[in-house]
């Protein structure tokens, strides 16, 4: 979709002295004039002899010399008759084409960005006709071809004789330069082609980029230095920093701008995350029967746990529960980190003599089937109820704990993920310990 901009202007000479930029860029740089007298090509761009004439010209990126907000574009006055003023838009697009064939002017002009739009008046000579760009109007790229087109529309048959404008022409090298008039309506059809075209003056002004990288986050008592590059620029920090770099260590938005000798400006923002310590003060416990449920007291900012109960067995659960196959002082270790720092803490247990171990006929305890493959059962009709159900591997190992249900006198294990041999199962009462072996095939 095409943006139109109407922007009325009305130059005059005090107008052009105001305009001039110190970044402007003049093609070719000489500024000279390779083509006097053709009068039917150095009208434009903004000859009015006939009531409607176009042209379009083509300029590379080695010639604009930079990217950014096109802020000026003037075209060279040689010299005057009896200008009449010229109604005009002024048309700017990215191009990959490098030269010009011939096309409609409603062709070539889709997909342009009008920057101008209004009606100039004053024509001295040997002087930049010149007309300003909002800001933001056209941003240049700085790596395609730039076509500059312009349409102007005195009306009727023209309101001028046909050298009473005169504007500077030099050879492009190439087929870059393309016009169309007529009188009465606008010209349709294929344009002229030429390898003439306008003297140009173009203001863009320069961008840099400043990447102080993506949002990240730092852990607590650490920093990280941000570097806004450019070296020898001017730097603005929202910190109230001046310089290239800055460290922290506190979380939020950072933000700088940068201004290089040149002029050049760039900015950029990251936020920073500060992620907190894991910290824990030690370890607590219940116990009850010989089954004991660990955890970590006073905890902040835990993740990841790691358990280690003194006997060979572990766990990663935050409050896991063990029970210890025979009596004994075992020391309790557990890791407790996040990915800033890991905490330790250790204690020791002292865990009492075994309950005694009891006995029951099949009518009053069924483990089965025995061997079993995927779930093993528990039928209890002893009258005791069970605490905990814990399976041993034949070296001593833990490999799963559970509780019985509480809703029935069965009890379902699945054991499909235990590797084939000799396991034990170990339930505890209120009375005592209930031991068996099982094999699983």
């Amino acid at each position: 979709m095409r943006l139109t901009l109407h922007i009325p202007l009305l130059l005059s000479l005090t107008a052009f002295s105001l305009l001039a930029g110190a970044q402007a860029k003049i093609i070719p740089p000489a500024n000279n004039d390779d083509m006097p007298g053709n009068t039917t090509i150095e009208r434009k761009p903004f000859g009015t002899y006939y009531g409607y004439e176009r042209m379009a010209a083509i300029y590379t990126p080695a010639e604009l010399g930079g990217s950014g907000d096109v802020k000026l574009i003037g075209f060279y006055m040689n010299t005057t008759g009896s200008p009449a003023p010229s109604p005009a838009k002024i048309y700017l697009k990215h191009t990959s084409s490098s030269t010009m064939s011939g096309s409609d002017f409603s062709v070539e002009s889709s997909g342009a960005t009008v920057v101008f739009d209004g009606t100039i008046s004053s024509f001295p000579n040997n002087s930049w006709i010149e007309v300003t760009v909002p800001v933001g109007t056209f941003s240049y790229d700085g790596v395609s071809n730039l076509e500059v087109l312009v349409e102007s529309n005195g009306g009727g048959s023209g309101t001028e004789g046909s050298s009473d404008k005169a504007f500077r022409y030099h050879n492009a090298g190439g087929t870059m330069f393309q016009y169309w008039q007529a009188d009465g309506s606008p010209p349709t059809g294929n344009g002229y082609t030429d390898t003439y075209r306008p003297n140009l003056k173009i203001d863009i002004g320069c961008l840099i980029n400043v990447d102080l990288g993506t949002d990240t986050s730092i852990c607590a008592g650490t920093s990280l230095t941000l570097d806004a590059r450019h070296p020898g620029s001017q730097y603005k920090w929202n910190t109230t920093a001046a310089s290239q770099t800055i460290t922290v260590n506190q979380g939020g938005w950072y933000k700088v701008d940068v201004v290089t000798a040149a002029g050049c400006k760039g900015k950029d923002s990251i936020f920073v995350d500060v992620f907190p310590l894991a910290e824990i003060k030690g370890i607590g416990y219940t116990n009850t029967l010989n089954h004991y449920v660990f955890k970590c007291t006073e905890i902040f900012n835990v993740t990841d746990y790691l358990w280690d109960f003194g006997d060979g067995n572990t766990s990663t659960d935050p409050n896991p529960s063990h029970w210890y196959a025979s009596a004994g002082a075992y020391t309790v270790k557990v890791v407790a980190s996040n990915r800033c720092n890991a905490k330790q803490a250790s204690m020791t247990i002292n865990a009492p003599v075994g309950l005694p171990q009891l006995q029951y006929n099949e009518n009053e305890l069924r483990i089965y089937p025995n061997p079993a493959t995927t779930d093993l059962f528990i039928d209890n009709k002893t009258g005791s109820p069970f605490q905990n159900i814990t399976v041993f591997s034949s070296m001593g190992q833990q490999v799963m704990q559970a509780t019985p249900d509480a809703t029935s006198t069965e009890t379902r294990l699945n054991i499909s993920g235990l590797a084939h041999g000799m396991y034990l199962v170990r339930i505890v009462s209120d009375k005592g310990i209930i031991s068996q072996p099982v094999m699983i095939k």
